[in-house]
């Protein structure tokens, strides 16, 4: 027996969703008239809100920087003693120079290995937005989570060890064609500062001046002499000895206003001079670097005979 024959195929289309018959214009124009209205008015809508949270953004980070500029008064007019322990401030800075040491190296690979093949991929602006901005953002923020959820000292030290490598890479990357006539070893300065805690901080007291002047100092003084030594004393290796100084006595001082037990963390201090030593970098190669190498300098003629 043959089977019972096939429903017509046009009983399984769904006539609801059936959008409207080309021959039929008016409706046609009508649905476009009503799409391009609802369309419009999700724009305005959409714009509306994004204008609303623009102008909290604007007001929240007009308030954060009026905040910062008051906290940064605030420890830098502190003249009160020091209530922070040597054992907090010693292995900050002793970390902070692992840091800065493997910034350093990784701006050299960056700058003399990997910058023409970062340079494949990425442009001069990115680079520098990345390491300058995106970077220490994720850092910032990636360190306040694991904080959060109570990530221990050593997890907390690797990845501020791998954002100070991988920053240096970008930012040397950046400067791959800019040459520098001279520069400090920048590692010298939290490693003085440390050392200064580690043996001397008894003898110093809580005096601030006396603990400022004794580690800022003496790294400062220390930094000097050897590129007075080494024949590396230059404008721009003094400029550089002198921020990077500043950066680690706004840094001590940041650390004693707040810092009041060697229980707490200090993550956050060390990234702070990592993010000010490469902002320093940046800025000291883009001012007084060069495009064109140091040659040496041209010998007087000799006098006809």
């Amino acid at each position: 027996m043959a089977d019972a024959a096939a429903p017509p195929l046009a009983a399984n289309v769904d006539t609801a969703r059936t959008p409207a018959r080309a021959a039929d214009p008016v409706a046609l124009s009508n649905q476009y008239k009503g799409e391009f209205t609802a369309y419009g008015e999700g724009l305005r809508l959409r714009s509306s809100q994004v204008q609303e949270l623009v102008q909290q953004q604007i007001a929240s980070t007009a308030s954060q920087v009026e905040s910062l500029k008051s906290t940064i008064q605030d420890v830098v007019q502190d003249k009160s003693d020091v209530q922070t322990p040597p054992s907090a401030v010693l292995p900050t800075f002793l970390w902070t120079t692992v840091l800065t040491l493997g910034a350093s190296i990784g701006f050299f690979v960056g700058a003399n290995i990997l910058g023409g093949l970062v340079h494949l991929f990425f442009g001069g602006f990115f680079i520098s937005l990345a390491a300058l901005v995106a970077l220490p953002l994720y850092a910032y923020y990636t360190i306040k989570a694991k904080q959060a959820v109570a990530g221990s000292d050593a997890e907390l030290r690797m990845f501020l060890l791998a954002y100070a490598l991988g920053s240096g890479v970008l930012l040397g990357a950046g400067f791959n064609s800019t040459y520098f006539y001279s520069e400090p070893l920048a590692f010298l300065t939290p490693l003085v500062v440390s050392l200064v805690f580690a043996y001397g901080a008894p003898a110093l007291g809580s005096a601030r001046p006396s603990l400022l002047g004794a580690s800022v100092g003496g790294a400062l003084g220390l930094t000097l002499v050897a590129g007075l030594l080494t024949g590396a004393l230059s404008v721009s290796y003094v400029i550089l000895s002198l921020l990077y100084a500043g950066a680690a006595c706004l840094t001590l001082m940041t650390i004693f206003k707040f810092v009041k037990s060697d229980s707490e963390s200090t993550h956050l201090y060390m990234l702070g001079y990592v993010v000010a030593y490469f902002y320093i970098k940046a800025l000291a190669f883009f001012v007084m670097g060069s495009y064109e190498p140091y040659g040496a300098e041209e010998q007087p003629a000799e006098p006809r005979k």
